[in-house]
């Protein structure tokens, strides 16, 4: 840490830095649950439009991975594997979600 004299006080450099990072941590917290409260808001909404909140929270992660498989989707949702397999069938019959096969 520089300093400014003997003091041991810290130069006008070192307090703008200190802070420029609190203020860049802050607006970082901010972000992250400004995201948070978006994607949650994202999930109320399409929980109504898709029947339930696990459809919900399958497509909203498919929307960002599309070429996910359902053994993906379970570890990005959080989601039982069989839920997911099941909600994907439903989602595909009704024509919201395409299913292909890997090769």
């Amino acid at each position: 840490m520089t300093t400014d004299d003997a003091d041991g006080e810290e130069s006008p450099t070192e307090r703008t830095r200190e802070e420029l990072r609190k203020t860049k941590a802050r607006l970082g917290e901010g972000a992250d649950k400004a995201v948070r409260e978006f994607d949650d808001n994202v999930v109320d909404l399409l929980s109504w439009l898709l029947d339930t909140e696990t459809r919900a929270r399958i497509y909203v992660y498919l929307r960002d991975n599309p070429q996910s498989t359902s053994d993906e989707v379970a570890d990005g949702t959080g989601l039982y594997p069989s839920t997911v397999r099941e909600a994907l069938a439903e989602l595909h019959d009704e024509g919201t979600v395409e299913r292909d096969k890997r090769e």
